[in-house]
């Protein structure tokens, strides 16, 4: 699915939004299914989901003056990326990558079995989740107000000074790089089940059945998640402090 731009620039450096903004699935199943006896039926079946969103990446920002020092030192920036520039009292230029990804492991095996009057049938969900965000923030990030082309530089008003005179001049007001983590969580889901449709007369059946979910606690794949605060551990500079 795209998106689109509003500051009417598309499929162009300085795109800013989320054109072009893709997002696809991938899913694949197998199942398997064994009939031992006319009364007794075996399923089970794997499958594997990914979910992922990928917006506009690509652009060497040496090509608009920048160092290439300058380049190599943009934190979490897998291939050259425009950047990201605010003016005040205009639409900005640029967007900085993020990309989502979701993979699901599922595996469900269950029985059923023909007694009588009783349909009875039961099995387990198991599922394990991974989910990545690669999220960079502003990791190269500009914003250039009208202070520095004002009638009065010491004085504010509305009605004099321009952005992006301002930035022409190489005053812009304010930059920022982030440098931010790109997590895995991991998840584990299992649900134990069984069901019974008895089939009392011919006018009354019962649908009867019990589902155990168990949602196990997620961690993060390098151990870089906190959870909770533990008030009676030791901070880990504690001996370093001179208290003297």
């Amino acid at each position: 699915m795209y998106g689109g731009s509003y500051n009417g620039i598309f499929r162009s450096p300085g795109t800013q939004g989320w054109y072009p903004h893709v997002r696809w699935n991938t899913a694949e199943v197998l199942d398997w299914i064994s009939t031992p006896s006319p009364t007794f039926i075996f399923n089970a079946r794997l499958s594997y989901q990914l979910d992922a969103a990928n917006p506009n990446d690509g652009f060497d920002i040496t090509t608009l003056g920048f160092p290439a020092s300058v380049a190599r030192q943009i934190p979490n920036a897998k291939q050259p990326n425009f950047g990201l520039y605010n003016f005040d009292s205009y639409i900005g230029m640029g967007r900085t990558p993020a990309q989502t990804n979701t993979n699901t492991f599922a595996f469900h095996p269950n029985v059923t079995k023909v007694q009588g009057s009783h349909f009875i049938k039961g099995g387990v969900d198991m599922r394990w989740i991974q989910l990545s965000r690669q999220i960079t923030g502003n990791n190269f990030m500009f914003r250039s107000g009208r202070q520095f082309t004002q009638r009065d530089f010491a004085l504010g008003d509305a009605l004099s000074g321009n952005s992006i005179a301002s930035w022409l001049m190489g005053a812009p007001t304010s930059g920022g790089i982030s440098n931010n983590l790109f997590p895995t969580y991991l998840y584990k889901y299992f649900a134990p089940w069984v069901q019974d449709d008895w089939r009392v007369t011919s006018r009354l059946t019962l649908n009867l059945g019990l589902r155990w979910d168990f949602n196990i606690s997620a961690n993060e794949r390098y151990d870089r998640m906190n959870r909770g605060f533990n008030a009676a551990s030791t901070n880990s500079i504690d001996g370093l402090i001179d208290r003297a």
